[in-house]
């Protein structure tokens, strides 16, 4: 997405997201999913627990 110009954010998933509900929700695709990017670090917190990285998403909002 940086390559691309573009900001990997909140505001930028949910855009990327509706304009593909809109493309291809008719032929039943209702799920957009986060890959990665989202965490915060690689070993998750002090008990390797994986958690989003509150300063870019709000995961909660995004379900």
């Amino acid at each position: 997405m940086q390559s691309l110009g573009m900001k990997f954010d909140q505001e930028n998933v949910m855009r990327q997201c509706d304009q593909l509900a809109n493309v291809l929700g008719g032929y039943g695709y209702d799920l957009c999913s986060l890959d990665s990017g989202w965490s915060v670090g690689a070993e998750g917190d002090e008990y390797g627990r994986i958690i989003y990285d509150s300063s870019i998403f709000n995961i909660p909002q995004l379900a």
